[in-house]
């Protein structure tokens, strides 16, 4: 087998909440944590951080809850991660996930403490989607967001999660964020679909009104922000010294 097929691993999410004396028997041994375990994956790469990011509330918003309160009660630390099996390929994998789920027990089935919505295996991870799948995907998170109340409770999830993480994962959010975002608009088809998309937007009144609104809104804001006003002033100066010395430009102090 090529070297590249025995980059999958397991890991698994422990509570630092819990601790306790814990013993799961399963065809390859026993698993025995120090911890309470909530969550088994199997992945390759960084796969084991997906669910400590803010986006996996789509994929699992159970654990992504649990992992906002463990957060909160542990002075903001994620849980603990542990891959307990390494150098899998990716068959290889699956099978140790779906074991190891069936022996500690899943929160939804009332036979454990996990998290996971499914007994994992190819079903669950690395699986590619049609494109139909994707677009019923979409318009299914699509319409939850346009529910107020969800987009509330969301809203506040986010906020408070962001509170409770510390400044180094803060500035390693913030980083890989500007790094999806980089490469989400680099090629030129990324390009032509967001231009296509932001065209089709601004073809919907509604849609342009309420833009058109929020921009001015915080444009307002900021310009009563006497920093900001000295700041924009100067900078709008500077343009407008290249122009002749004849060239008419207004005072903008109001003077």
């Amino acid at each position: 087998m090529k070297k590249e097929e025995k980059e999958y691993y397991v890991y698994v999410y422990l509570d630092p909440t819990k601790p306790g004396t814990y013993r799961y028997p399963f065809e390859h041994g026993a698993y025995c944590p120090k911890f309470e375990p909530i969550y088994v994956g199997a992945g390759s790469g960084k796969r084991y951080r997906f669910f400590l990011l803010f986006k996996s509330r789509i994929k699992n918003e159970a654990l992504y809850n649990k992992i906002v309160k463990i957060r909160e009660r542990n002075f903001r630390q994620d849980p603990i991660v542990k891959k307990i099996k390494i150098g899998l390929s990716r068959n290889e994998s699956f099978e140790w996930e779906t074991k190891l789920i069936i022996a500690i027990g899943r929160l939804n089935l009332k036979t454990g403490p996990l998290f996971n919505r499914t007994n994992g295996g190819p079903g669950s991870v690395g699986v590619i989607r049609s494109k139909e799948s994707k677009k019923k995907a979409g318009e299914k998170i699509k319409k939850r967001w346009e529910n107020l109340e969800y987009k509330e409770k969301m809203k506040k999830i986010h906020k408070k999660s962001w509170k409770n993480l510390t400044e180094e994962r803060r500035s390693e959010r913030i980083k890989q964020f500007n790094e999806n975002k980089k490469s989400m608009y680099s090629s030129p088809e990324s390009k032509e679909k967001l231009g296509n998309r932001m065209r089709d937007q601004w073809k919907d009144p509604e849609w342009r009104k309420n833009t058109l609104k929020a921009v001015s809104e915080r444009n307002k804001r900021k310009w009563k922000d006497p920093e900001y006003r000295k700041k924009m002033i100067t900078a709008i100066k500077s343009q407008y010294s290249r122009f002749p010395s004849n060239f008419c430009l207004i005072n903008l102090n109001g003077e």
